[in-house]
């Protein structure tokens, strides 16, 4: 603890998103301007209201997660798994010090639209 509050330190970061599915990719299409919102792909849109969404595009999840566990996770797990590895693999991500298991964390994100 650093004046009597906890020190963190962000040492990686991984993002799988609409707008990009690297770190890299998205920070410079954010600076861009870049929106992920577009004309849904790939589902059937006669029974909703809403037709644009915020799809991920570009993404081969079997490239990264075998085929078994792709059955046996939800799309956004799956999702979240290949966003935590590449997290994982962050240059700065490992630091040349050994922290305890249990000082390491790692958060993720998700929405989906109620029914």
């Amino acid at each position: 603890m650093s004046n009597g509050k906890p020190r963190v330190v962000i040492t990686g970061i991984g993002t799988v998103n609409p707008i990009a599915n690297d770190a890299e990719a998205f920070y410079d299409a954010l600076i861009e301007g870049k929106s992920g919102i577009a004309t849904l792909q790939g589902y059937p849109t006669d029974n909703i209201t809403s037709k644009i969404a915020g799809q991920i595009k570009n993404l081969d999840i079997a490239e990264h997660i075998s085929a078994k566990d792709m059955r046996r996770t939800a799309r956004f797990s799956q999702i979240a798994i290949i966003a935590a590895r590449r997290r994982s693999s962050s240059p700065r991500c490992c630091p040349t010090w050994q922290a305890p298991r249990w000082r390491w964390s790692s958060a993720s994100g998700a929405t989906t639209t109620p029914r």
